[in-house]
């Protein structure tokens, strides 16, 4: 296999990329029906923060996969929406909290 080169997502360009990978590995995984845009976008407002680091997976300069890391702050995390109650226990108990998210690997690479 070829070396994985990882980066971190830094430009618009970057995240529609991210948005279409997300997309069909998530086609491919049954998780979705396929969009006439081609793209998944769960939670915007989280990728513009600086708490948040979109990792970017690339082998010979194709996008294979992604996952996002989202670091606590007053905007709080994707995760609140459904689970408020329960990742305040954890913000009580450790003080910072932080999630992984958004992670895709199209099929092809996901041995």
């Amino acid at each position: 296999m070829n070396a994985l080169h990882i980066r971190k997502a830094k430009t618009f360009t970057d995240l529609q990329q991210v948005y279409r990978l997300t997309h069909d590995a998530f086609v491919a995984a049954g998780l979705c029906d396929k969009q006439s845009h081609n793209m998944i976008i769960h939670h915007p407002d989280q990728d513009v923060i600086p708490e948040t680091i979109i990792y970017m997976v690339e082998i010979e300069d194709e996008l294979v996969g992604t996952v996002t890391f989202t670091i606590d702050s007053e905007f709080g995390l994707m995760v609140d929406e459904g689970f408020k109650q329960q990742v305040d226990k954890y913000r009580k108990f450790y003080g910072k909290v932080a999630n992984f998210w958004r992670l895709a690997i199209l099929p092809a690479y996901q041995n």
